[in-house]
């Protein structure tokens, strides 16, 4: 049944933009009833469609306010239902009813985008470098770039405190866009100085389909100090929003000489089938699949399985969220190819990352020259 079949003649229906409709529903006498009505819309919306042989199924969430219990004048009835809405994204639910409390947790929200608006313009984020490691020789073999928020009040906010926000509210387009630019700066930076360590950066869906990605890319390379190696790291959502403009730009990314992985594998609806077509060099396994593997056998099934149809496919894997020595040993006997978490070593920022590096390099010309 679709969303329409399921309002009658009199409710009304509106676009409010991009991807924000209203749904005007006379008659009901209470929250409860607007609730059912809801719940069969994401219902309906979340049915899978197929389109040209592919299957996709969308998600949405719906905020719910009612007159005159909520409010009588139109504009605040709207509003309030918008903050149900972004109540409704927050939680697990996918419906929720305005609550006044909520406005308080819409304020603050609203002055969190606001400090992150500023955030972006104002020199106030950094990147801070994760090692991955690879598991058949030990050494650090690349670099990830992890936005931090150097927040005047607050301290260091991690990104799980600021990215969702970005998300919901818009902005983190021109957030990865500065992640790529400082990374690509850097990553020039450690060329001059005799590193040339491959640095992965995260981008984002909305990134990913700007047509100004290619371009700023290009623009960097084309610089007079080569960057060294680069690889973006996209989710598998990222590349089903729309697959056949993915395919094109990857292409476009991979002939600069751009490395592509598709990041937290497992979490999504694709499988390693469907990569056959994407023009990628590596597979992130998601660390909810490595925390477990040594003691739960799905998640060792899991982890095992992806390795080996990833090698099958031509592709390295990277296992990430590795915390400790056992996790390590394992992932290695099952043949991943490179490691990342916690037992390999924390994020640390450039200074300290360039640190290691050169540390590293200086061990493994030592062992070259040993080795004579």
């Amino acid at each position: 049944m679709s969303g329409r079949e399921l309002l009658r003649a009199s409710d009304s229906v509106g676009r409010l933009g991009g991807d924000e409709f209203a749904v005007v529903l006379s008659g009901l006498s209470s929250p409860d009833e607007a609730t059912t009505v809801a719940e069969k819309i994401v219902d309906a919306v979340s049915t899978p469609i197929n389109v040209d042989g592919h299957e996709f199924q969308i998600g949405c969430s719906i905020g719910i306010a009612v007159a005159p219990v909520h409010g009588t004048e139109p504009t605040q009835l709207l509003q309030r239902a918008d903050v149900a809405m972004y109540v409704a994204k927050a939680g697990e639910a996918s419906v929720a009813v305005y609550t006044p409390a909520a406005d308080v947790a819409r304020i603050a929200r609203l002055a969190l985008i606001g400090e992150l608006r500023q955030a972006i313009v104002g020199e106030q984020l950094v990147l801070h470098y994760q090692p991955i490691i690879d598991l058949r020789t030990g050494e650090l073999a690349r670099v990830e770039a992890l936005v931090r928020w150097n927040h005047p009040t607050r301290g260091l906010v991690m990104p799980d405190d600021f990215i969702p926000t970005a998300e919901q509210a818009g902005i983190i387009m021109p957030l990865t866009t500065w992640a790529l630019r400082d990374a690509l700066r850097q990553s020039r930076l450690w060329h001059s100085e005799g590193i040339n360590i491959p640095v992965a950066v995260n981008i984002s869906a909305q990134t990913l389909h700007d047509p100004r990605l290619v371009a700023t890319v290009e623009e960097w390379y084309a610089g007079p100090t080569t960057p060294g190696p680069l690889e973006l790291e996209i989710t598998e959502s990222a590349v089903l929003s729309d697959p056949d403009a993915a395919v094109v730009v990857l292409a476009r990314l991979v002939a600069k000489g751009v490395r592509i992985a598709i990041d937290d594998f497992g979490t999504g609806y694709s499988s390693l089938a469907q990569l056959k077509r994407l023009p990628v060099h590596s597979v992130k396994v998601d660390k909810s699949f490595v925390a477990e593997m040594h003691t739960d056998r799905r998640d060792a099934s899991i982890v095992q399985t992806v390795i080996h149809l990833s090698h099958t496919l031509g592709l390295d894997v990277v296992a990430e969220g590795v915390e400790t020595e056992k996790a390590a040993d394992h992932l290695t006997r099952l043949g991943c190819d490179y490691g990342q978490g916690w037992h390999f070593g924390v994020a640390l920022p450039a200074v300290d990352m360039t640190a290691v590096l050169l540390n590293s390099a200086q061990s493994r010309d030592r062992d070259e020259l040993e080795s004579f």
